[in-house]
């Protein structure tokens, strides 16, 4: 049983990482606060 959830782990990373939008999610979406415009967030 943890061999087939390791391989299905395994296959299910592999597919994600193909998938262009989830893979590049970092840059397609932009910063929720921006910290260097607002220092007062920061306490």
């Amino acid at each position: 049983m943890f061999i087939v959830m390791g391989v299905l782990t395994v296959l299910a990373t592999v597919i994600a990482y193909q998938y262009k939008p989830l893979r590049l999610v970092e840059k397609q979406l932009p910063d929720a606060v921006n910290y260097s415009d607002d220092l007062s967030v920061i306490r």
